[in-house]
């Protein structure tokens, strides 16, 4: 209906309009209803998953371009929790680990390296382990090989001891 059809309805009396109107509001639900069925699927309403069809609803998106999104992990000044160590006095056996090259230039550490031939602290590591009686405790320390490059290298972890935990001790806690 356009503005002259509208003028024409108006015109034409009171009992025409009235119905025109009835007529329109009718449909205005039945369109709305129609519209709210659709509308519907499973997050919304009772309806089961399988009623949604192959169209997938898009995801709301958590940040808006330009908006700041936090990376995953430990935020700044986020406090560590680490496991505390051990005392030595209560460590069975200690493993030295050195690294065998500069990881910048490849200049080879010398061979039978000793702790005295290194500036740095070790990083040291705990693994525990059950053996059949008590608590085993090994520690490994890994030293750091500083080059004339002045790039400090530090031994690789072997794969055993990514963990923390033997393999028995390991397969204890998993149960």
């Amino acid at each position: 209906m356009n503005r002259d059809d509208a003028i024409n309805l108006y015109r034409s009396g009171e009992k025409p309009t009235v119905d025109v109107l009835v007529d329109l509001g009718r449909r205005i639900e039945q369109f709305e209803e129609t519209v709210a069925r659709k509308s519907t699927n499973s997050s919304n309403s009772s309806k089961p998953p399988s009623s949604d069809g192959f169209v997938k609803p898009l995801k709301k998106r958590r940040a808006q371009d330009g908006e700041a999104k936090r990376k995953p992990g430990g935020q700044k000044g986020h406090k560590g929790v680490t496991r505390e160590l051990f005392p030595l006095d209560q460590v069975r056996e200690i493993l030295p680990f050195y690294p065998a090259k500069c990881k910048k230039c490849g200049t080879p550490v010398p061979d039978n390296p000793t702790p005295e031939m290194f500036n740095s602290k070790p990083i040291r590591h705990q693994q525990f382990e059950i053996p059949p009686n008590s608590l085993d405790i090994t520690e490994c320390l890994r030293f750091g090989f500083e080059c004339c490059c002045g790039t400090t290298t530090w031994a690789e972890l072997h794969p055993g001891w990514q963990s923390g935990y033997g393999p028995r001790l390991a397969a204890t806690l998993a149960i």
